[in-house]
């Protein structure tokens, strides 16, 4: 009873994050079962970390000035006015909008 065993493939370097299909060249889908499969991890692009920077750039004063027209309250134009109320919850709003652009630019 001498059997031989079949010999062990090598581990291949890629992998499906579904299906866990193994292949040796970086693809854009899986061929076992048709994920799309993610882009091994690079450098960002210039063009993305000065995104980065100038929306965070942007954010600071936007948050700094929503914040102190909310401490301010009031109106003093009037009646009719806006109230600084209203421009504090915009200059937060848009403060937010800029720091979910930061982080959906940091994911890519």
């Amino acid at each position: 009873m001498n059997e031989t065993n079949p010999p062990i493939p090598p581990p291949t370097p890629y992998s499906c994050s579904h299906c866990g299909f193994g292949f040796d060249a970086p693809r854009e889908f899986c061929p076992q079962c048709g994920t799309k499969l993610k882009a091994p991890g690079g450098a960002k692009s210039w063009l993305t970390i000065l995104g980065i920077i100038a929306l965070g750039l942007l954010a600071f004063p936007l948050a700094l000035a929503g914040a102190c027209f909310l401490l301010l309250g009031g109106s003093e134009y009037g009646p009719g006015a806006p109230s600084m109320y209203v421009y504090g919850a915009l200059g937060l709003g848009f403060a937010a909008l800029c720091i979910w652009g930061i982080v959906k630019l940091s994911k890519r």
